[in-house]
């Protein structure tokens, strides 16, 4: 009798704009304790900040860039997960790390039809301070449900930037739209390990709220729809030359348009040298870059159909020194 062949897990970390994806695929990584992981990263435009902002060594990474892996370059996709399935030795695991406007589920299907993967679970990482405002935007709402719908885990991150009736409204939203998915509420990313673990994940889903084993297989592929994301939304990138005052930039960036929904990026500051810039859910966020940068960039997300390009060129293109 031929013993069957162990498929490589397949784990999808999606979620909207600015929720935490890579800092949640971060602290997976930085607790690999040896196994090794193949992390497939898919920024929505042609430049990959976020391949730049995964600190780990414990992973390899191949870029996906230029559009929505679900539904502009899925045969990238395929392309990578079949060079993926041909290294040796075989990583002991695959995650791919969504755009913020990618259907995981979508996501999810084009691995599955890999003979040799196994899909592990979706994880849907959602911001608890913005999550509520998007899913009442009627240009963002579809995107956002999407993206719940078909989900294993909801990781309710940025929980320190709600209220406690703002989270028990958040909770009341997921269960509404994934009430069978697990949940668990935490800032910077920080779920327990075994969550994300692939096998831990489906036996969770399994025993913790017995949704079925089958959760995956019997969803209709009519209900996917069509949604082709860079019809709604849009890119810019932008290389600054100079230093920045911090507190310039900061004020500028509190001006911005609503209709801006991330900006991520290295810039150079005249008070605190290199830094990361995130911007989501109209917040500013500094830190310390993880890695030293190689050189300075800044790519924002919005909505097509409002002109805020022009306002973020005045924002970033001030004079800095």
């Amino acid at each position: 009798m031929a013993i069957a062949k162990e498929r490589t897990p397949l784990l999808v970390i999606g979620g909207f704009l600015g929720a935490g994806k890579t800092t949640v695929l971060n602290h997976l990584l930085s607790a690999a304790s040896g196994q090794r992981f193949l992390a497939l990263i898919n920024d929505f435009g042609a430049i990959n900040i976020d391949r730049a902002l995964i600190a780990s060594s414990s992973a390899d990474t191949i870029e996906l860039t230029n559009g929505c892996v679900c539904c502009n370059i899925g045969d990238d996709l395929s392309q990578a997960l079949i060079q993926a399935l041909a290294r040796r030795p075989l990583p002991d695991a695959i995650v791919i790390e969504a755009s913020g406007v990618s259907d995981p589920w979508r996501i999810a299907q084009i691995g599955l039809s890999a003979p040799d993967l196994g899909l592990d679970g979706i994880v849907v990482v959602v911001d608890a301070g913005a999550v509520l405002t998007h899913a009442k935007d009627p240009m963002l709402a579809d995107s956002l449900i999407r993206q719940l719908a078909h989900a294993d885990l909801i990781i309710v991150n940025k929980s320190d930037q709600s209220t406690g009736v703002g989270l028990a409204a958040v909770q009341s939203l997921l269960e509404a739209h994934s009430p069978r998915a697990r949940r668990f509420v935490t800032q910077m990313g920080q779920v327990p390990i075994a969550f994300l673990n692939g096998r831990a994940l489906l036996n969770h889903r399994t025993h913790s709220y017995e949704p079925g084993c089958c959760v995956h297989a019997f969803h209709s592929q009519s209900d996917a729809g069509e949604h082709k994301h860079d019809a709604l939304f849009s890119t810019w990138s932008y290389h600054p030359e100079s230093a920045y005052d911090l507190d310039q930039l900061r004020a500028s960036l509190d001006r911005i348009s609503s209709k801006v929904l991330r900006i991520k990026g290295f810039v150079n500051t005249l008070q605190r040298g290199w830094v990361e810039l995130q911007f989501a859910g109209n917040r500013v966020d500094v830190r310390a870059p993880l890695k030293m940068p190689q050189s300075a960039v800044v790519v924002a997300i919005g909505l097509k159909s409002d002109d805020w390009v022009s306002s973020l060129e005045d924002c970033f293109r001030m004079p800095s020194t």
